[in-house]
């Protein structure tokens, strides 16, 4: 939890080669997501506990605000990882689709997620 799955998604592509691209990693892409929204959930209920003490959220300090703080922070780390995920992804599929024109080889092919071939296929 607090990331690390994101930081190791990121980590996979910033050691990946330059020129290859691999396979989309679904399981830990969902296993962020779903992370991702642990916290949001988190964050969620520590925020209508205060609210509920009848508390000044932006000015009260107490356990609860910091609990909340490290979700929410938490949750923007993580979303900032999976967009720099799918993004980079992009960026490579794009040059893929330039490099090799309209068809993609089977070998490619099988590492790319339906929306990643979705987005090859629209992509001009």
């Amino acid at each position: 939890m607090f990331g690390r799955k994101a930081a190791q998604l990121c980590s996979e592509i910033a050691y990946s080669d330059d020129e290859r691209l691999h396979r989309f990693n679904n399981d830990l892409f969902d296993q962020v997501l779903e992370e991702a929204n642990e916290h949001y959930f988190q964050l969620e209920s520590r925020m209508m506990k205060m609210q509920e003490e009848g508390l000044d959220i932006e000015t009260t300090q107490n356990r609860d605000y910091f609990g909340a703080l490290i979700h929410h922070l938490s949750l923007v780390r993580n979303k900032r990882c999976l967009l720099a995920y799918v993004y980079n992804r992009g960026q490579r599929i794009q040059c893929l689709r330039w490099q090799l024109g309209a068809v993609l080889p089977a070998d490619i092919q099988g590492k790319l997620s339906y929306s990643e071939k979705e987005f090859f296929k629209n992509y001009s």
